[in-house]
Order: C-alpha cells, then structure tokens, then sequence
C-alpha cells in the first residue's frame, strides 16, 4: 500500500528525468538509493531477519520516490504524479520556491 501511494506522487519520474536530458541526475538518484538499501537492509536484517529486509526496501524505495518527485519540481519546474492535477493551486501556495 505505502508504494502504491509513493507512486502516485512520482509515477514515472525516472523515465521523465531519463528522458529529458538529466540522465546522471537519475543515475545518482538510483545509485544513492541502491547504495542507502544496502546500508539499511544491513542494519534491519541483523534485527527482524528476512522482515527486516522488507522494511529496509520499502523504507528506502519511499524515499527515492520522494526524491525523484523533488529532483522533478526543482530541475523541470513541473509537479510529478497526482501532484499535478492541483497545480494552480499548489504554484500559489508555494509561490515562488517552485
């Protein structure tokens, strides 16, 4: 459920950075957060074993999300997923740091 709901804010946001000329952008994002579940899962798995890998994962995989949907407001100026269809309304609240 909880990635269910982390792509609705970021669908598709590596293949909207990839293809928009920000590859290493994408590629940092994916290796920091590959290198960060590797550190987790470490550290969960030595506590609840084979659960703790899952938390670790999902832990990590709602993060990269969440920095994807940031890496693509700050760099593209546009509001990934969901966030999207509220656009006027959030740009106004936001105002300029968007």
């Amino acid at each position: 459920m909880d990635l269910q709901c982390s792509s609705l804010v970021s669908a598709g946001g590596s293949c909207l950075i990839t293809m928009t000329e920000h590859e290493r952008g994408a590629a940092a994002l994916l290796i920091l957060s590959a290198a960060v579940n590797v550190v987790a899962s470490v550290f969960f798995i030595s506590m609840l074993g084979l659960t703790g890998a899952a938390i670790a994962t999902t832990i990590v995989l709602i993060v990269w999300k969440v920095a994807t949907a940031f890496f693509i407001a700050r760099h593209l100026r546009l509001l990934p997923g969901v966030l999207g269809m509220f656009g006027s309304t959030l740009r106004r609240s936001l105002g300029s740091r968007l």
